[in-house]
């Protein structure tokens, strides 16, 4: 008998998983989404924003710090607010008497309902059809129930906590359309091939894999399948030895989702030849990263202002595009002068979609210019890695905000995080000068200089000589920190008053004034006037 925290309140409430099942089944073909449902809200005059909708989705309350419990013993099942019931049910044209049923059987209620929609299936037609246009032209997929290959009730339960939290971690992304776990579990997997599952969600992908333990090493394999062909586009491996079995699970989910989220995105990019302004978003985001800092991301710039001119509310390129030029500004390549233009940006995304990883990260690059205190961008990228923890340039990032805000320790385990995540990045530039920055600020100041070495593509950049010169002064060898500020000189970057400002007022707040008055005074040795 299930007990009373476990027992099924689902009956008689309007919960998201019943929206997410009008969702799935196109009950109404045009509104197959939160976004979609948010906008058919405003249209017939509810006031509620994207932001809204989401939140009734999420494990915590509006101000994300109160836990919700959920009304379903196997369901992430939240109580939608009651006083949005009529509308919604107006815009699904559905009865009132139908919320009388659970999850599960309300779920089977739409897709009988998708089944026997119109006599002479035109509606239904349209509806499959209308999904499938959705899935051409946006990464879509479908997270199918891994096997369990080492066939004990143990790893069941790992299993389930596996796929919620990809399933979790892809809803994340406003462009990618997943399939929620609750659809997917009405069928037999070991029934469904590809083509089943493109005839019953509509979607480019699948995703299938097993999971097997080997005395204290969980093992998962994967394969991103294409549903029309059937060929497999991708597969990979992850294990992961912990003692404790959930941090092994977290660790691995964040490594799936680190390779999986590029994967599908860049799939999607080269199976669409039209020209559509999110895709040139994703592209630009790509390339932004790809060679960063070098050289500062025009090409990148470029392609966020092409999606911005087909569609001039794009969040994600407005976003983007601040992001791209303050870190040009930053470190060189972009002249001050665009800074209100990357403000403007990063502002009108914000308002357009507050609650987005790209979008906070956006907001959190301006605020570090504007001078503000470093704890105004630390919120805001502490929201982000909450939204999309397996990004592995927002952990760094945090990291890197941590450790300069007073809790290095914290800092570094961040940024180390964030490589485990994501190994073959461990040389990227932009998370060396992060993860260097925080070493320093922990007193670990010869793998602070180990670090930069392993990354020479950012020496020319400048900060790139000031962490190196100030890691040889705290470790009493003058001789080279006076050699690495020439290096600087010999660029011909010096800006003694930015880097009085920030060395005083920004960086390693674990050292005193005394400390660093003393490196400053070697700018004038150096010829940095």
């Amino acid at each position: 008998m299930l007990s009373k925290l476990q027992e099924d309140k689902t009956n008689r409430i309007l919960t998201t998983v019943k929206l997410q099942a009008l969702f799935d089944a196109a009950v109404n073909p045009s509104v197959m989404n939160r976004r979609g449902l948010a906008e058919a809200l405003q249209d017939a005059g509810e006031k509620i924003s994207f932001h809204g909708v989401e939140a009734w989705f999420k494990h915590t309350d509006s101000n994300y710090s109160n836990p919700k419990r959920s009304l379903h013993p196997m369901h992430k099942s939240y109580a939608v607010p009651q006083r949005r019931w009529p509308m919604i049910l107006k815009i699904f044209n559905i009865p009132w008497e139908v919320l009388q049923q659970s999850d599960d059987e309300f779920r089977q209620w739409c897709i009988d309902k998708n089944t026997l929609v119109a006599s002479n299936g035109r509606e239904r037609r349209k509806a499959v059809e209308q999904r499938r246009s959705l899935a051409t032209r946006r990464p879509s997929i479908a997270v199918l129930p891994f096997a369990n290959l080492s066939k004990t009730a143990e790893v069941d339960h790992l299993v389930d906590y596996l796929l919620d939290d990809i399933v979790m971690n892809l809803s994340r992304l406003p462009e990618m359309m997943v399939i929620s776990r609750s659809s997917i579990s009405t069928y037999d997997p070991k029934e469904m091939g590809s083509k089943d599952v493109l005839k019953k969600f509509g979607v480019k992908h699948m995703l299938e894999g097993s999971v097997r333990r080997v005395k204290n090493v969980f093992k998962v394999s994967i394969q991103l399948v294409d549903t029309e062909t059937g060929s497999n586009q991708w597969s990979d491996a992850f294990q992961s030895e912990d003692h404790d079995i959930d941090a092994a699970f977290e660790r691995i989910t964040l490594r799936v989702c680190a390779h999986l989220e590029p994967k599908l995105r860049s799939l999607n990019m080269r199976a669409n030849e039209a020209v559509e302004s999110w895709q040139f978003w994703q592209l630009g985001w790509c390339q932004m990263f790809a060679g960063a800092p070098l050289p500062v991301p025009h090409a990148a710039t470029e392609l966020f202002k092409k999606a911005l001119q087909i569609d001039e509310s794009n969040a994600l390129a407005h976003a983007s595009l601040a992001t791209a030029l303050s870190t040009g500004i930053l470190w060189g390549g972009v002249e001050h002068k665009e800074y209100p233009s990357a403000k403007e940006h990063a502002e009108i995304a914000f308002k357009l979609m507050p609650e987005n990883g790209a979008v906070l990260f956006g907001m959190a690059m301006m605020m570090f210019m504007e001078r503000t205190p470093l704890t105004v961008p630390l919120e805001y990228l502490q929201r982000a890695v909450e939204l999309e923890p397996s990004n592995v340039i927002y952990q760094t990032c945090l990291g890197y905000l941590e450790a300069m805000t007073g809790d290095a320790k914290a800092g570094v385990e961040r940024c180390h995080k964030a490589i485990e995540i994501s190994p073959k990045d461990a040389k990227e530039p932009f998370i060396t000068y992060m993860l260097s920055n925080s070493l320093i600020a922990n007193g670990e100041f010869e793998e602070a200089i180990e670090t930069m070495n392993n990354s020479r593509m950012f020496a020319s950049v400048d900060w790139f000589w000031i962490m190196t010169s100030f890691a040889y002064m705290q470790l009493n060898k003058k001789a080279e920190a006076l050699h690495s500020l020439k290096q600087l000189v010999q660029q011909g970057k010096p800006t003694k008053s930015l880097y009085d400002w920030a060395i005083k007022e920004r960086l390693w707040p674990q050292f005193s004034d005394t400390v660093k008055k003393d490196y400053l005074s070697l700018f004038t040795d150096a010829g940095i006037a």
